[in-house]
Formats: C-alpha cells, sequence, structure tokens
C-alpha cells in the first residue's frame, strides 16, 4: 500500500512539471515548536505493558512543496525532513513470578516525510499557503529493538505573508512571497507493539517563488 502511494505521489510531481505552460508555486517552509506526547498514551498489543506519562519536547524541521497547476493550485505534494517527535515512554512490566517491574524509555523518532496539502492559490497573496494536509512516511526511532517505524501526520496550518508578489528579474515574469505560518499537528507513530499518539504546535518562515500576479 505504501509502495503504491509513494509511485502514485511520484506521478503527480511528474505531471505536474510537465505542465510546462503554467507556473507551479514552489515553497520552502522550516519550521520549529514543541511535540506532546499526551501522557504517552499508547494502543498496546502487549497486555502486560501499560504506559503511565509522557513529556514534552521541541522538535524542528522543513518542507518543499510545490502545487500542481492542473488542479488550479488548491493542491499540492512535498517532502519534508524533521528531527522527530520525542516520547517519554514510562510503563510496567510482567514479570516471570507475576510482579512488575517500572520501566522507562525515551524515543526519539526522525523522519522523511511525503505531504498532500491543501493550497490556498498566490491569487490570495497574503493567505496563501498550505491550509492543512497529511504527511506519511518513515520514522527512525532510537530504540534497539526496532530501527525503522511508521509515521502518520495529519495538520492544519495558517498562513501570513508580509511581502508578496515581489518581482524577480528584469523581465518581472516570477515574483516572490515571504511570511509566517503556525502549525499544529496530530501524530501517530507506528511501532512494533503499538502506536504512539502525539501532537506538536510549530512556528515556522515561509518562502515561495510563482509566476507574477498582475495587479
Amino acid at each position: 500500500m505504501k509502495k503504491t502511494l509513494l509511485y502514485l505521489i511520484s506521478l503527480a510531481i511528474f505531471a505536474g512539471l510537465q505542465e510546462e505552460a503554467k507556473a507551479q508555486t514552489l515553497s520552502f517552509l522550516p519550521r520549529a515548536g514543541y511535540s506532546f506526547d499526551n501522557s504517552g498514551r499508547m494502543v498496546q498489543t502487549m497486555a502486560s505493558s501499560t504506559v503511565e506519562s509522557g513529556w514534552l519536547n521541541p522538535t524542528y524541521g522543513a518542507d518543499l512543496l510545490i502545487t500542481l497547476p492542473f488542479m488550479d493550485d488548491f493542491v499540492g505534494l512535498g517532502i519534508g525532513l524533521e528531527s522527530g517527535n520525542d516520547f517519554h515512554q514510562k510503563f510496567t512490566v510482567m514479570q516471570g513470578d507475576s510482579t512488575t517491574l517500572k520501566q522507562s524509555r525515551f524515543i526519539q523518532a526522525p523522519a522523511i516525510l511525503f505531504s498532500v496539502v491543501a493550497n490556498i492559490p498566490e491569487k490570495l497573496p497574503h493567505l496563501a499557503g498550505p491550509i492543512g494536509g497529511i504527511s506519511f512516511g518513515s520514522a527512525f526511532p532510537n530504540i534497539d529493538e526496532q530501527a525503522r517505524g511508521n509515521l502518520f501526520r495529519m495538520f492544519l496550518q495558517l498562513n501570513y505573508n508580509f511581502i508578496v508578489n515581489q518581482s524577480i528579474g528584469e523581465e518581472e515574469e516570477m515574483a516572490y512571497n515571504i511570511g509566517c505560518f503556525f502549525r499544529s499537528s496530530f501524530n501517530f507513530l507506528t511501532l512494533t507493539e503499538g502506536q504512539i499518539f502525539g501532537s506538536s504546535l510549530e512556528i515556522g518562515v515561509k518562502v515561495s517563488l510563482s509566476k507574477k500576479i498582475e495587479e
């Protein structure tokens, strides 16, 4: 299933790049914030393990997005890297003699993510940018028993561009926008023993390049 989704995204990006007569919007979005693991709540497949509490940790990353001109720039695709949402997981494990042992571990999972976003096009320059979407990809938790996991994310985003439609070059066919954004995300890290749910709040800068809009 994952390979099929990645193939469809790659095909859509390739199709978008073929639309040379229409200029897509290319955006770069570095971001930083905090991740919350919501008390380490976990959907467990191991009945002997019970998560007790969680933690709060900084996170940072960046996304590269491109809009799809054949969808009127309302849909975009992208790829991103991030430091990973951190989780402080405390749990109890049932021993062979029926006693319980309290354990604790920190899970940090840097990730490579593909994204599909709903987008406000550059025709509304002050608000242009992603307003929400989903991201999915591979995470690399720092735990010995599992070197790779899966990360799925849903997010909402608010944008404000304070520099808009500024010309590039003498021909003035292309322009750039610079702004900031606020993002709220819901994250799902899937490991062998179950799925950890978390959330994050981030702020960032958005720099985009698009076709010059006639004023």
